[in-house]
Parts: C-alpha cells; sequence; structure tokens
C-alpha cells in the first residue's frame, strides 16, 4: 500500500518492554520511519538505541503534576 511512515500514539508504548522491543524489531525489518510518545518512567537507553535502529526520529514525553503549586505556575497565576 505504499506505507512508509507510523505514528505510535500511545503513552505507554515501551510498558511491556519485552512487546515493545520485539515490536522494534519487526518495524526494522520493513523500513519503516516512525515516531511516538510514552511515558519517562517507561523509557531507557535499550528502548531508545532500539527504537532509533528500528526508524524511530521521535519519541514525546507528556509532563504533568497533581501539585496545585505547579499547576498554578503552568496556568500563569503564581510566577514567584
Amino acid at each position: 500500500m505504499g506505507v512508509r511512515h507510523l505514528v505510535w500514539q500511545d503513552d505507554c508504548l515501551p510498558a511491556d518492554k519485552a512487546s515493545c522491543l520485539k515490536l522494534c524489531d519487526v518495524l526494522a525489518d520493513h523500513n519503516f520511519s516512525w515516531f511516538g510518545t510514552t511515558r519517562v518512567d517507561c523509557f531507557d537507553l535499550e528502548i531508545a538505541k532500539r527504537a532509533a535502529d528500528a526508524g524511530c526520529y521521535e519519541m514525546t514525553f507528556g509532563g504533568e503534576s497533581g501539585s496545585p503549586t505547579i499547576l498554578r505556575k503552568m496556568n500563569n497565576e503564581d510566577r514567584s
């Protein structure tokens, strides 16, 4: 079908590390370029290297907080 680019919108893509590494191996065999999203606590150097070798050019990380102080600063309510 000519598809060469994929996007993985899954905030826990590498939560199951073994499955993520296997997915990277499959993607590498098919020469896709791709990017994805993940949580920082689910990501490590091994996944980064394997993903890059499999055509991943970007992995984005979200930031969030339940801290009222941080949330106020993010909403420009408190710049101290």
